[in-house]
């Protein structure tokens, strides 16, 4: 209701950026009661204030048979589930279901490697493959940094609609060749 201006102070994203696992959390219902029975007031917004991961109470609260006036908030999240989700860099409605990536590792699927190596034969269909953030985190640690960045450039201006004029140069796509067995 309130919108993602708003939104981002009720919810909360934790990443792996080492396999692109994500969690999500919201807040509880009790801490939406302890808000409106102003138990809990939010922090005010403070430059000097470093975290407000502990948040002062008006009231002391007894937690685990202690009575305290500062709370950590973390107790205050629950869990939300995420089933799934479709942006820029989620690989779009044609990600396949079962992923691109192995889960303990990271490294690409033989079947996803296929179909980029596939796609690189057909010109920009290469660019449409990629826009999926786990093949991307596979692929920066099989090429270098300055290849990582270029590729990551291109995908960025294709997610997000520059497709014209957006494409691999030779140099990029014999290196995606190579690491991906092409």
């Amino acid at each position: 209701r309130r919108g993602r201006e708003e939104g981002c102070k009720f919810v909360t994203l934790a990443l792996d950026g080492r396999i692109g696992a994500t969690e999500a959390f919201q807040l509880s219902d009790v801490c939406v009661q302890m808000v409106a029975e102003n138990v809990l007031s939010p922090p005010a917004l403070d430059e000097a204030l470093k975290s407000t991961r502990f948040v002062e109470l008006e009231d002391p609260i007894v937690i685990s048979g202690e009575e305290m006036k500062r709370l950590d908030s973390v107790l205050l999240l629950v869990n939300t589930a995420m089933l799934s989700h479709v942006g820029l860099y989620s690989g779009g409605s044609n990600a396949p279901i079962g992923g691109n990536v192995k889960r303990a590792s990271g490294a690409l699927l033989v079947k996803t490697r296929k179909r980029i190596l596939a796609a690189l034969e057909q010109g920009n269909e290469a660019l449409k493959e990629l826009c999926d953030f786990d093949i991307l985190l596979a692929l920066d640690m099989l090429i270098g940094r300055e290849e990582s960045e270029q590729l990551c450039l291109l995908v960025r201006k294709y997610a997000r609609g520059q497709k014209k004029g957006t494409v691999l140069d030779g140099h990029l796509k014999l290196t995606l060749q190579s690491v991906l067995g092409g």
